[in-house]
């Protein structure tokens, strides 16, 4: 125990806790002004990590940190199971995705745990089976697992493609996309934003919306 308190009062492991924590939930390279300010509140405070994350998600750092870390494959997997409230009778399909991905569950081979950086995840082989899950989700064709469309839109009056890509835009995303992004998603279902829309291409709308960037990104 000496030997532990002797390390958690050097400078060094403050910054170093800090920077771990910055870059977790800000950026992967993180503010230097910010992991310092974490890494004082560390030495003033003992080690309160509790009073570091304090620090942390109440800066301007943190607020404008959004499109700046990559969903992990599990946050994405949970993500979209959240996002279109998705039921499960056995989650052994979600397993088997987060494996696909390179993520899987309590495999990693070594105790420093899965990487934080989008480098790790963001290649050929990870986009791709990270847009098949989008595909695989929005189709309704995971395994013991469904999604109820009609249930999720609530009673919403939606006739044309661009009602219908705003919805789910902003059920996905939590807002409204930008418009050269908008065009492109109405343009991929074959239409307007006027034209009336056919209820067959939800899944489609949904599926890139869940492969987008702006899904893809936290």
């Amino acid at each position: 125990m000496k030997m532990l308190d002797v390390l958690a009062d050097r400078p060094s492991t403050a910054r170093y806790v800090s920077k771990k924590l910055v870059t977790r939930y800000v950026a992967d390279r993180p503010p230097d002004a910010l992991v310092e300010r974490a890494a004082q509140t560390f030495t003033q405070t003992g080690g309160d990590i509790r009073a570091v994350l304090g620090t942390i998600l109440h800066s301007d750092e943190f607020e404008n940190s959004s499109a700046q870390k990559i969903k992990r494959p599990f946050e994405l997997v949970a993500s979209s199971a959240r996002a279109l409230d998705m039921q499960l009778d056995d989650t052994r399909a979600l397993a088997t995705a987060l494996r696909l991905m390179g993520q899987g569950l309590f495999q990693h081979p070594t105790p420093d745990g899965y990487p934080d950086a989008a480098s790790a995840w963001i290649n050929t082989n990870g986009l791709l089976t990270r847009w098949n899950f989008a595909l695989l989700v929005a189709a309704n064709r995971v395994p013991a697992g469904r999604v109820d469309f009609k249930s999720l839109l609530g009673g919403a009056s939606l006739k044309t493609t661009g009602d219908v890509v705003d919805f789910w835009a902003n059920r996905l995303v939590h807002r409204t996309l930008p418009e050269a992004d908008r065009q492109k998603l109405i343009g991929a279902v074959g239409g307007n934003a006027g034209a009336r829309f056919d209820p067959v291409k939800t899944p489609e709308i949904v599926a890139l919306i869940l492969a987008s960037p702006h899904f893809q990104y936290r």
